[in-house]
């Protein structure tokens, strides 16, 4: 039976013995390397600091650009001068068929780390899991809100944490939804809730532990229309009350103003290069907000309802407007909201 050991060893013309001589010879002057005869580019590098004398296997090389590039193997005595070599041979052969030997160490590092990611993603998999592992450490390194987002995720989705976080879907987040609706939950704790379990999943596809966030693209539904009402009426229903002549007259100023400054910023626009926007001097409202809020004041419309206006909801031979508010449509015998002909100038 050949010898492994001693084969590999004659691959190089550096044994172990020459290697330490070469370390510890002080007499060499700047000689900083020590070449192998066998194998071309294969050399051990000497570095010397403060406190000791190291050594290092390097391989030199030229590559198909013509540029030398130097790949370091390993640190000596840690990697014999018999590993060294048989690493050496295998760069030496990739070089002389074409293959760049750095290449070849990143591939390989690449496929290491890949498979290393799988396995942590294997362990990893659930809500549950992630959530007590990469994410709790993530959210540590932060001074304030980590552990009041990863209370949240707890708290607000226990029927999901078992789940395997590729086999979550929009069926899920939407039942999810309603369920927290029911139990009487605010729309805004439901937003906040769904946007901490997505921030989890974008965090866990960023560090590749998820290949895709599969509820990245999933939108909550509009929360139904008595909570709709309570998200627009809140806390200040009863305190409404009519704006005062003062306070009307100060919006009616800040409109008049609002649109002056409009028209002097285009005016400025068209002074300076930009003659082929229209003018606005002559429009009666220079943006669209200007009719809007003059709308809202004089009807008493909410924004929704205003952004929802239809033209078959104005009868223009009449003047008048007839609107169902979103509030009260589901209720059979409401017919429309009508509000007469008002004197909309200001």
């Amino acid at each position: 039976m050949v010898n492994r050991k001693l084969c590999t060893t004659r691959l190089s013309s550096i044994t172990d013995t020459a290697a330490r001589k070469f370390l510890n010879d002080t007499s060499n002057g700047d000689s900083k390397e020590l070449a192998c005869s066998k194998i071309p580019g294969f050399h051990l590098c000497k570095r010397i600091n403060k406190t000791r004398i190291t050594g290092r296997w390097r391989f030199r090389y030229t590559n198909a650009s013509g540029k030398v590039r130097k790949l370091t193997i390993g640190q000596y005595p840690s990697l014999t001068p018999a590993a060294a070599a048989e690493q050496a041979v295998e760069h030496r052969t990739n070089v002389n068929n074409g293959i760049d030997p750095l290449q070849v160490v990143a591939e390989r590092k690449e496929q290491q780390r890949q498979l290393e990611q799988l396995e942590l993603s294997k362990i990893f998999r659930t809500v549950q899991q992630y959530l007590d592992g990469p994410y709790t450490e993530h959210q540590s390194s932060k001074i304030e809100g980590g552990r009041h987002t990863l209370s949240m995720i707890r708290s607000g989705f226990p029927d999901l944490l078992e789940r395997d976080m590729e086999s979550l879907s929009k069926a899920d987040i939407f039942a999810w939804q309603q369920g927290k609706y029911s139990a009487g939950q605010a729309h805004s704790t439901v937003v906040r809730a769904y946007g901490a379990l997505k921030t989890m999943l974008r965090h866990a596809v960023t560090h590749e532990y998820l290949n895709a966030n599969p509820i990245a693209s999933v939108q909550l539904l509009s929360p139904p229309d008595k909570e709709q009402e309570r998200i627009i009426d809140g806390d200040t229903a009863e305190r409404r009350r009519m704006l005062t002549d003062e306070e009307l007259q100060g919006i009616h100023r800040g409109l008049r103003l609002y649109s002056e400054n409009q028209r002097q910023k285009r005016r400025n626009s068209r002074g300076h290069g930009k003659a082929y926007l229209d003018e606005l001097d002559s429009v009666p409202y220079p943006h669209w907000s200007i009719p809007f809020t003059i709308l809202a004041m004089h009807t008493g419309l909410r924004p929704g309802d205003i952004r929802t206006l239809t033209w078959q909801e104005l009868n223009l031979a009449f003047k008048r407007l007839t609107k169902t508010p979103r509030k009260t449509r589901h209720h059979p015998d409401c017919s429309g909201l009508m509000i007469p002909d008002t004197n909309l100038r200001w």
